[in-house]
C-alpha cells in the first residue's frame, strides 16, 4: 500500500482492529479540522493503542459513532454513571492515542495544555471562525 494513499477508517477498520485485539499499535497521518489545534489534519501523524485501564479526562480517544463515523477526540467529562462526553458524544471507545508525531519526531502535549484545551472548548468555534477570516482577508501571510 502507498504510504500517501488515503484510504477510509471503513476499509481500515478491520486491520486496525486486528491490530489492537493483538495487543500492538496501529499509527496513521490524521486528517480533519475536529481537534484541531492538538492535532492537524495531513500534518500529524497518530499511534492508537489498545485501552488499558479506565481511561481519564483529558485522554484522547478513537471511538465510532452510532451512524458508523469514526472520530479521534478528547475525552472531556465521565459521567456519574460512567458515560463519556466527547464535545457532546456519547460513544464505545476503540483505542487510545499514544504517541503524536511531527516530521519524525514524538509530541508530548503538556498535561497543563491538555487541561487549558478543554477549558477552551468552549470558544473553539469563534477561534476557527477568526482564524479563517484571517486567512481569506490576509491570504498571502499564509501561503
Amino acid at each position: 500500500m502507498n504510504p500517501n494513499q488515503k484510504v477510509s477508517f471503513e476499509a481500515l477498520f478491520p486491520l486496525i482492529k486486528e491490530e489492537l485485539d493483538g495487543g500492538r499499535s496501529f499509527s496513521f497521518t490524521a486528517f480533519g479540522k475536529s481537534m484541531l489545534p492538538t492535532i492537524r489534519g495531513g500534518i500529524h501523524k497518530v499511534t492508537l493503542s489498545p485501552v488499558v485501564g479506565v481511561p481519564k479526562k483529558g485522554d484522547i480517544l478513537f471511538y465510532r459513532r452510532k451512524n458508523s463515523i469514526f472520530v479521534l477526540h478528547r475525552l472531556c467529562r465521565i459521567e456519574s454513571d460512567g458515560t463519556f462526553t466527547f464535545c457532546g458524544d456519547n460513544q464505545y471507545i476503540l483505542a487510545k492515542m499514544t504517541k503524536l508525531e511531527k516530521d519524525g519526531k514524538d509530541i508530548t502535549p503538556s498535561p497543563i495544555l491538555q487541561s487549558l484545551l478543554i477549558t477552551l472548548l468552549p470558544v473553539r468555534r469563534f477561534y476557527l471562525h477568526v482564524i479563517a477570516y484571517l486567512k481569506r482577508k490576509f491570504k498571502a501571510f499564509f501561503t
